[in-house]
């Protein structure tokens, strides 16, 4: 090695020349090898992870490509380590990743068991018991063991209770618009689903008048 100065020739390890005082640029040392072989890790990963990104398990590998590229990244800042690759892998990890979301993210946000929950709810909500009652059992049974159909278990507690006031309230109405037969049908459901409720036991006097009504009807 010479000064790159004054021409001086130097030992081997000086880093400043004896004749004129200059610092003396020290080469780099070798690459490393551990660096370089996780970058082609790194790429090899992520190519296989763009390729198989539709069966989801391409996902897994991006993320693992870009581990190891960040890996790569920061023992480059210690020792003289190759980045080309791994700067490679973790661009194609990457893109194979924003694919993936595109593609299965719908999918993984949708939620039936829940649609169908709150169809059940929204029935509930209406005052149409049965039909809540209806679907929240469809619930049950298409989607058992998740979130939405222990809510719906709830809902139909609910429904229960709520029917026999229900089915009186409409039997007072139909009665109200002389609507016989369909009082009649009313009294009779709650009579047979809810016997020992409050309601079943206030209706006596309302049947007998639908009943007779329905008689003069008929005549």
């Amino acid at each position: 090695m010479f000064c790159p100065k004054c021409g001086e020739k130097l030992k081997d390890g000086m880093v400043v020349c004896e004749k004129c005082g200059s610092i003396v640029p020290q080469p780099a040392g070798p690459e490393s090898k551990a660096g370089s072989g996780l970058g082609v890790a790194a790429l090899v990963l992520s190519i296989l992870g763009f390729l198989t990104g539709f069966l989801l398990i391409g996902m897994v590998l991006d993320v693992v490509a870009i581990v190891l590229a960040v890996l790569v990244f920061r023992k480059a800042k210690r020792t003289p380590t190759k980045t080309g690759q791994a700067i490679a892998g973790a661009i194609v990890a990457g893109v194979s990743l924003v694919l993936c979301l595109i593609l299965f993210l719908p999918s993984l946000l949708d939620d039936p068991a829940g649609d169908l929950y709150k169809e059940a709810k929204g029935y509930y909500n209406d005052g149409s018991y049965t039909l809540a009652i209806t679907t929240a059992n469809e619930v049950l049974d298409e989607y058992p063991g998740t979130r939405a159909a222990d809510k719906a278990e709830d809902l139909i507690e609910k429904c229960e209770a709520a029917l026999p006031a229900a089915l009186l309230s409409d039997m007072e109405t139909a009665l109200e618009a002389e609507n016989w037969d369909q009082a009649v049908s009313l009294g009779q459901e709650l009579l047979e689903k809810y016997p020992d409720s409050p309601e079943a036991g206030q209706i006596d006097g309302l049947m007998e008048q639908a009943q007779a009504g329905q008689t003069a009807a008929e005549e």
